[in-house]
C-alpha cells in the first residue's frame, strides 16, 4: 500500500481488532521521534485509503470512533484459523521487521 504513514497505521489497527486505537497512539506509533503538531490530522488523512482498500461497505471494517479508530474483525473476511488474512499478514510483516516507522 503506498504511503509510508499508512502502513504502520493499518498495521496498528489490524493488530488491535475490536478495540479502539486512540488517535494519539496511532500518531506515536507512526513517528519515531516526537510527532509533529499536525500528527493527528495526518493520521486522519491517512485512514481513508486503507479503509477504501479493505472495502468501504455498510459493514465498514475501519470505523471512526470519538477518540480514534476501531477495526472490526470477522466481517466476511475470517478464515479457518479465525484471523483475518490481512491481520495475519500484518503480524508476520511486523515480526520480520518489514515496516519501518516514518520520521518527519
Amino acid at each position: 500500500m503506498p504511503g509510508a504513514r499508512r502502513q504502520p497505521i493499518l498495521a496498528a489497527l489490524l493488530l488491535a481488532p475490536n478495540s479502539v486505537v486512540p488517535l494519539s497512539g496511532l500518531a506515536d506509533m507512526t513517528w519515531d521521534d516526537e510527532p509533529p503538531a499536525t500528527a493527528v490530522k495526518q493520521v486522519r488523512n491517512s485512514v481513508p485509503a486503507p479503509r477504501e482498500r479493505l472495502g468501504n461497505t455498510a459493514q465498514r471494517l475501519i470505523r471512526t470512533e470519538d477518540t480514534g479508530y476501531l477495526t472490526v474483525s470477522g466481517i466476511g473476511i475470517s478464515t479457518r484459523s479465525g484471523s483475518p488474512p490481512a491481520s495475519r499478514t500484518a503480524v508476520a510483516t511486523r515480526r520480520r521487521g518489514g515496516w519501518s516507522r516514518q520520521s518527519g
